[in-house]
């Protein structure tokens, strides 16, 4: 038989349930961006509906399209950010289905499609200006050494997010390599530590971290 839910109950658990497994089976940043789709769906039905929950078997199209609307049109995202939130909400939706939550798909006439980006690529020039830029604000100094650090190793924020000094080592000609497992895929890789990488490392020396990262699920 089906056990009335509604919306927020399966969401909450959904997102409790991803808690438990953080590093295990589910990575943080998974989980903060289930729980930033939660809080704009909150706002959604808040404003849309003037309600704050809804009844699982009273979701339908229109209410996935209607909310497709509100990512787009008033939250201003572009369609590969909305599809990445509708994207979570039928995750949860899903899940509803084979718990018997739910007795049908209100997702099966709803295609979420992301639109593939021609990816622009910085000159030379382009990042030299970069690389001597001076920022009053401190932040977006942080920000640029991380990004003119991932152009010169190859390495994505996820894997700079989780460089330790253990994933350095030293070859018998003296040259320092970066060695590691691709956080998204597994694949080990191996680079070698470039002059402008190393000087950004040894600015940040002693802190916390080897970079200063920012995370993702962090109210900071």
């Amino acid at each position: 038989s089906i056990q009335a839910k509604t919306l927020c109950q399966i969401f909450q658990e959904y997102i409790a349930d991803a808690r438990k497994s953080i590093d295990i089976e589910v990575k943080k940043d998974t989980v903060y961006s289930y729980e930033r789709t939660y809080d704009i769906l909150k706002d959604f039905m808040k404003l849309t509906y003037k309600r704050s929950d809804f009844a699982l078997q009273e979701l339908n199209l229109s209410f996935i399209e209607k909310f497709n609307v509100y990512l787009r049109s008033n939250l201003k995202h572009k369609k590969n950010t909305a599809v990445k939130h509708l994207r979570c909400l039928m995750r949860v939706v899903n899940v509803a289905v084979a718990n018997r939550h739910l007795s049908f798909d209100p997702f099966l006439n709803f295609k979420a499609q992301r639109e593939i980006c021609e990816r622009v690529f910085l000159t030379e020039e382009e990042l030299r200006v970069l690389i001597n830029k001076d920022f009053r604000i401190k932040r977006l100094e942080r920000v640029r050494d991380l990004f003119v650090f991932c152009c010169f190793t190859g390495l994505s924020y996820s894997d700079v997010k989780t460089l330790t000094p253990e994933h350095f080592e030293t070859d018998a000609n003296g040259r320092t390599w970066i060695k590691k497992k691709r956080v998204k895929t597994g694949v080990l890789f191996r680079v070698p530590l470039l002059p402008i990488p190393k000087l950004i490392l040894e600015k940040y020396r002693g802190g916390d971290k080897l970079l200063p990262v920012v995370d993702l699920s962090s109210t900071d």
